[in-house]
């Protein structure tokens, strides 16, 4: 789990910065189309990867792009391109770029991946509880 109080060692970093690229996350997960999962994993490889390193304010949106690039390869069935990546950032990095910061990322975080997804814990409560599919639905919109 991240460090929740990683921004404090973060000498350019804030949490406005933290929600303004969680928010550019969140419009291009949606741009992509890609499921809930793909979205709490970058998240968490962004905030994982804040906590064991110190990143310049101008590689911050590089790190979110990483972060869901290696996500959506994790979760997804049909993974956007690296290329569809670069387009999306409105070519401020480069293809090899976004490369180099995804062998960056995994070495950082030791290729450990894994994390407790609250959809995963949903979905093994709900089958071992009977669900009822009204609270099932407020509970994954919460």
């Amino acid at each position: 789990m991240p460090n929740a109080d990683y921004v404090a060692h973060q000498s350019e970093i804030t949490w406005e910065h933290r929600s303004t690229l969680v928010d550019w996350l969140i419009d291009t997960h949606q741009k992509f189309r890609l499921v809930p999962e793909t979205l709490y994993l970058a998240v968490n490889i962004l905030d994982r990867l804040l906590s064991f390193r110190h990143v310049a304010i101008g590689k911050l949106q590089l790190v979110g792009c990483t972060a869901l690039f290696i996500a959506a390869k994790y979760e997804e069935v049909m993974c956007p391109s690296v290329q569809n990546f670069h387009y999306l950032s409105d070519s401020t990095f480069s293809e090899n770029e976004i490369l180099a910061a995804e062998r960056y990322v995994l070495r950082t975080l030791s290729f450990n991946l894994s994390y407790p997804n609250p959809m995963n814990f949903l979905r093994r409560i709900s089958k071992a509880d009977d669900y009822d599919i009204q609270t099932r639905t407020v509970a994954k919109f919460l």
